[in-house]
């Protein structure tokens, strides 16, 4: 079965970039879309800076970034003859890539990675293979449904 929706999680790495190029092939041989989807996760830095100025100047900077992944994985899609919708949430990352894909009805969630340090090995695996499923899930998961689409 040929997916009709491909949902790819990306990020600045080069590993990424290689699977929103991988994901664009496979959408332009099916005539699927392809959405991007980065999650700014800033959870990492709430507790450890004190001062709510630097905090929302740490996350608004981790926005701007954010627009910047998914415009560059737009482009990459592009060299493909393939368009891309792309999405922006804060929150989880797995918890925000699962809750994306069932939003957009997803066929197939695509990551990078290979051997070395990837998403699917850090976040996702171990939140163990039922959190992966592409099943109902509570809207409560993704930490802030504020999203940006463009």
């Amino acid at each position: 079965m040929e997916p009709k929706r491909i949902v790819c999680g990306v990020t600045a790495s080069t590993r990424s970039q290689r699977a929103v190029l991988d994901a664009a092939r496979l959408a332009q041989r099916t005539g699927a879309r392809l959405f991007c989807v980065h999650v700014v996760d800033a959870s990492f830095f709430q507790e450890k800076i004190a001062d709510p100025l630097s905090r929302a100047f740490i996350e608004s900077s981790l926005i701007h970034l954010g627009i910047q992944i998914v415009d560059h994985a737009s482009q990459i899609a592009k060299t493909e003859g393939v368009m891309v919708e792309k999405h922006l949430v804060k929150g989880c990352v797995r918890k925000c890539l699962h809750k994306m894909a069932r939003e957009l009805g997803a066929d197939l969630l695509v990551l990078g990675g290979d051997d070395g340090r990837t998403v699917f090995r850090d976040v996702l695996k171990p939140a163990g293979i039922d959190d992966l499923l592409l099943d109902p899930v509570p809207r409560s998961l993704c930490e802030d449904p504020d999203r940006q689409a463009s």
